[in-house]
């Protein structure tokens, strides 16, 4: 009941303030709502690209092949179409493999020329990347040395506003001319693979080889039985491909191996979000406390009656805690629902699926109170040991 009586008084006094306490609330709710939105959108982001790995699973490796001087190659020392499709075959683990190589030559359609690259595949990348047909057909093994192809999705876009019947069509890669059979489906981007295959141009393996001199298969996408032996299978993946090329860097890598480094670089990046958040919070409990120190200067009066007719010390100080506290609440609770409001307006702009954390707002919430508690027990004090005598004869 004590309490309660406080809490009265000081919604009293703050509402007697108007304009003061809303100067107060302001900083609070400007830095508890940076505090929520930097942190939410942090985790949105992480689960944004977390989510990518999920629909391609995380039995997966990527084996990018670079050679230290690519002038020098030849035949002897590249890894042929043949040596890359027999691994499921060397090595137990692999299920599945899709060599692909990219190539970066002008893209020409009907006099356009087109923002993209060329990426050529076995039919095995399909299943690995989950790539989708929106027209037409995929490219089957029966193609491997014609001139067809498939273009991605935002190429598409670029030409079907004054093309929008490609099928059949023909495109220019570099000196080549394909023909297109089909147009993939939106594919979400991902950081696994090297190519983007939305603005891709997709033509068969062994064509795309034909496309410059010296080329060479560059990357491999591979499927693995069993993720607890991805460790060993990337060993034997690197001794295979050494025995098979020569002078080349091999860099493999696992789904789970960018996930924890994400997951480490998230931490490091939410610690840093939610510090820069702190600073707002912290500009915010300096005003609380000018708010404060001010209303105890204008109060005097006030406080020597209490004093003069029995009120404790600490009662003085209590109220005035109180009331910094109300003051941080309100603030933390309207900057957590602001930091809310903003995150879910970034999440729609970026085409993201909206979660509600309540961890950010909780921690919002709570350093609002805490502030309020460090920032108003100064001015609390301060109007606790106020002498009554003096105050009254002041007035």
């Amino acid at each position: 009941m004590h309490i309660r009586v406080h809490i009265n008084e000081a919604l009293r006094q703050l509402m007697a303030s108007k304009l003061r306490a809303f100067l107060a609330v302001l900083g609070i709710l400007v830095g508890s709502a940076s505090v929520v939105a930097m942190v939410s959108i942090g985790k949105l982001a992480e689960d944004q690209i977390l989510s990518q790995f999920t629909k391609l699973g995380i039995n997966l490796l990527s084996v990018n092949i670079s050679n230290q001087d690519s002038t020098n190659v030849v035949a002897s020392n590249t890894l042929s179409i043949k040596d890359a499709q027999a691994i499921p075959e060397k090595i137990k683990n692999v299920s599945s493999i899709a060599p692909y190589f990219i190539s970066f030559g002008q893209i020409v359609y009907q006099g356009k020329v087109l923002d993209g690259s060329s990426v050529g595949v076995t039919a095995a990348i399909f299943d690995l990347a989950k790539l989708n047909l929106l027209h037409g057909r995929l490219l089957s093994f029966l193609d491997q040395n014609d001139y067809y192809c498939l273009i991605g999705n935002k190429l598409y876009q670029q030409i079907k506003t004054t093309h929008p019947h490609v099928l059949g069509t023909q495109i220019i890669v570099g000196k080549m001319i394909f023909t297109i059979v089909g147009v993939l489906a939106p594919w979400p981007d991902n950081f696994f693979f090297q190519s983007d295959f939305n603005t891709a141009v997709i033509i068969p393996l062994q064509t795309a080889l034909k496309t410059q001199e010296n080329a060479q298969i560059s990357n491999l996408a591979i499927r693995v039985y069993d993720t607890t032996l991805i460790n060993q299978t990337k060993k034997q993946l690197k001794h295979y491909i050494q025995q098979h090329t020569y002078h080349e860097n091999t860099t493999i890598q696992s789904p789970k191996s960018l996930i924890d480094s994400m997951e480490s670089s998230s931490e490091t990046m939410t610690l840093l979000l939610g510090m820069i958040g702190s600073i707002s919070l912290l500009v915010g409990g300096i005003g609380v406390m000018n708010v404060m120190l001010v209303s105890v200067a204008k109060r005097h009066r006030e406080i020597g009656l209490r004093l003069a007719i029995g009120a404790r010390q600490r009662d003085i100080q209590m109220q005035f805690l109180i009331e910094s506290i109300t003051l941080t609440i309100f603030g933390g609770i309207s900057g957590m629902l602001l930091g809310i409001i903003v995150t879910f307006g970034v999440a729609v702009y970026s085409h993201w699926h909206f979660h509600l954390y309540l961890l950010p707002p909780l921690v919002g919430a709570l350093i609002s109170i805490l502030v309020g508690i460090f920032f108003g027990f100064y001015p609390a004090r301060k109007a606790s040991q106020l002498d009554p005598i003096q105050t009254l004869r002041s007035e």
